[in-house]
């Protein structure tokens, strides 16, 4: 075998000089390769022109600017197991506004007049890049796919969603887009992209052609998504109040599941229908209350009438608020109803508590009644992307509460500084008064007692109390008290009379 080397080489190798080792990629820059790569790709489809976006990590600053400064967008959010997106894809702007004439000489039958063009736009510009985000990047994963028009209304709520995301920003000539993704996602990404396997796997979802697939079509049967962010599900406030007190009662709610297609509960649960008449149409909802009937319901927590009335009057005052033009003629209960099946119902699954004992409660909502409220907090173009299988219920479930998240945003944050007008707007947590009412008062009797006594000892009362900077004055800083109506007696049984 007859070995060639140039008389370099032979130096370099007497010396023990090597050839530098390149430097290694970060499994950041890998990520940002394939989805450089996926856009590129899924751009040339879209628009018929070689594209190559660049893509970096941006701070949530420079988006927030750009949603503050444009009067539309456009959005579309990816959801799998439960009701956080695994990832959300923003075009701010004007840009796709002026797409329907290109893409009606692109495409020769886009759908749905203007909106259709825009549509088929969005779907091509993300393509697949989607599913790398999904659970096992979608193998066997459920998908769910909510797109929304963006107002400059709607820009507080996009942030809020985009808060604990790693955000992208992908910009080439007339295009910019932003990737937002969740950190945990993001961070399972960068610990399995250095694997070569698991990097082509990546690359083999994400840069494909896009097919036309809609992950939003399947056929009708059973579907189901977590909650696990029960506070900023304002679509349940509607049937169950969060914190409702009346009559010497204490009742609170906690969703966490949305579920359809699914049999109704069985004699085991304590049925109830509520008929509600909007113009001429009635819409019944079924309430499910586990474990009792109406004898067993009144023993163990209250009598029914005294709660369900005041209940029915706080979710109607909700659903005015945010639906005014819907016009509600009439309401109607009955505790002894004929069983009837509820076809193209939407379950919602919730955890009630009356005076802190807990009952789970199914919640039966017609698909007609949620198509109703659709009508009154989405866009025209929100609604014609709608569909009306076993999944798009579930998808018009998350598609009318993103809207009336984006409506709510201001009370939303005013209910986690514990509604008061005198608070300051940076205070975003939940105060101790408020987290008194989402446990009983055997796990408030442990808090009390290992942690508030402790810290506290006799000054446990400044938990219901806020300091507020007062700068009225000029050159001082003074505090004004506002101490905070909630249930004193309650805690005050569980310390000692030595403390008190």
């Amino acid at each position: 075998m007859i070995i060639r080397m140039t008389i370099l080489e032979l130096i370099k190798k007497i010396l023990g000089i090597k050839r530098p080792e390149p430097a290694a990629i970060s499994p950041d820059e890998i990520l940002s390769e394939i989805i450089t790569d996926a856009l590129s790709l899924n751009l040339k489809y879209a628009a018929g022109e070689d594209v190559k976006p660049g893509v970096v990590r941006v701070k949530p600053e420079l988006l927030a600017k750009e949603l503050n400064s444009s009067k539309k967008g456009y959005m579309a959010l990816t959801y799998s197991n439960d009701e956080t997106p695994c990832s959300q894809f923003i075009i701010p702007g004007d840009a796709p506004g002026k797409l329907p004439g290109l893409m009606k000489s692109l495409y020769s039958d886009p759908s749905g007049g203007e909106e259709g063009p825009i549509n088929l736009f969005i779907d091509r510009a993300e393509g697949s890049l989607y599913r790398m985000f999904l659970p096992g990047q979608g193998e066997g994963a459920m998908c769910l796919r909510v797109k929304r028009e963006l107002g400059l209304d709607d820009a507080e709520a996009v942030m809020w969603g985009v808060s604990e995301c790693v955000i992208l920003q992908a910009e080439s000539d007339g295009f910019r887009a932003y990737i937002a993704v969740p950190q945990g996602i993001w961070n399972s990404l960068i610990r399995g992209v250095n694997d070569r396997d698991f990097e082509w796997r990546l690359r083999s979802i994400a840069v494909t052609e896009y097919t036309g697939e809609d992950c939003n079509r399947a056929e009708p049967g059973t579907a189901s998504i977590n909650i696990i962010r029960p506070r900023e599900f304002l679509l349940g406030r509607f049937f169950l109040p969060v914190l409702l007190k009346a009559d010497g009662n204490v009742l609170s709610s906690m969703f966490k599941k949305i579920s359809s297609g699914e049999e109704l509960p069985g004699a085991e649960y304590f049925r109830v229908s509520l008929d509600i008449k909007v113009n001429d149409a009635i819409y019944r909802t079924w309430y499910f209350f586990e474990g009792c009937n109406l004898n067993t319901f009144n023993e163990r927590f209250a009598d029914f009438d005294s709660l369900f009335k005041p209940l029915l009057r706080a979710t109607l005052a909700a659903l005015k608020g945010a639906c005014p033009g819907l016009k509600v003629s009439g309401i109607r209960y009955s505790t002894s109803p004929v069983p009837e099946a509820v076809p193209d119902a939407v379950d919602l699954h919730s955890e009630l508590k009356i005076n802190f004992m807990p009952v789970n409660t199914i919640v039966s909502v017609p698909a007609a009644f949620i198509n109703l409220i659709a009508l009154h907090a989405l866009s025209a173009w929100e609604l014609n992307l709608l569909q009306s299988t076993s999944r798009n219920r579930i998808l018009s479930v998350l598609s009318v509460n993103s809207a009336l998240f984006s409506r709510g945003i201001g009370s939303f944050l005013d209910s986690l500084r514990g509604g008061g007008v005198n608070l300051p707007s940076a205070l975003t947590c939940m105060p101790f008064y408020e987290f008194m009412e989402l446990i009983g008062d055997s796990d408030l009797r442990i808090v009390a007692q290992n942690f508030i006594l402790p810290l506290f000892a006799s000054t446990y009362m400044r938990l219901f109390a806020v300091g507020v900077p007062d700068h009225s004055e000029a050159g001082a800083v003074r505090y004004g008290i506002y101490s905070v109506d909630s249930d004193w007696t309650r805690i005050r049984l569980m310390i000692t009379v030595t403390v008190r």
